[in-house]
């Protein structure tokens, strides 16, 4: 049927806007490569395509999800519950991951959480992460929306 397919064609058109979305962001954040959604699960949404081949993909998605992970289960241990934004630095690269709660979501009605993560060089001078911060929160409210859109409907 002609509904099928144009669910499709707005899926893949969404899945578009996203990565366009997450290049813009890459572009606007020195130093960065491999921006990407993941699912609270770690499953990919969609990413920035960037510098990273297919052959990356699967690896710097499985150590986003760990790194998130681990983080959280540190920031439990300090007993902060709610941490939206990480940053672990490392000598050569920073690894960021910000919250990305859709609020409407098509299950149950409860938020659906997915993050945002990337990679970026370390800089000599210090990484600047109220500038990164303030950088992604100007894109955040235009994700919200398309990951709604992405998500599948809520099974009956």
């Amino acid at each position: 049927s002609m509904g099928c397919c144009a669910s499709v064609g707005n899926a893949a058109a969404v899945q578009k806007q996203l990565q366009d979305r997450l290049t813009g962001l890459e572009r606007s954040l020195p130093g960065s490569s491999f921006v990407c959604l993941l699912t609270s699960e770690g499953e990919l949404i969609a990413h920035s395509g960037g510098r990273d081949s297919a052959q990356h993909e699967e690896d710097a998605v499985a150590m986003a999800a760990a790194l998130r992970s681990a983080a959280l289960k540190f920031v439990a241990s300090l007993n902060q519950l709610d941490c939206h934004v990480i940053h672990v630095a490392g000598e050569e690269a920073v690894f960021s991951c910000y919250d990305v709660v859709t609020t409407a979501a098509k299950s149950k009605g409860e938020p659906s959480r997915s993050m945002l993560t990337f990679y970026s060089d370390s800089p000599s001078d210090g990484f600047d992460t109220a500038g990164v911060d303030a950088t992604v929160a100007e894109v955040m409210p235009s994700l919200g929306p398309l990951l709604l859109a992405a998500e599948p409907a809520a099974e009956t």
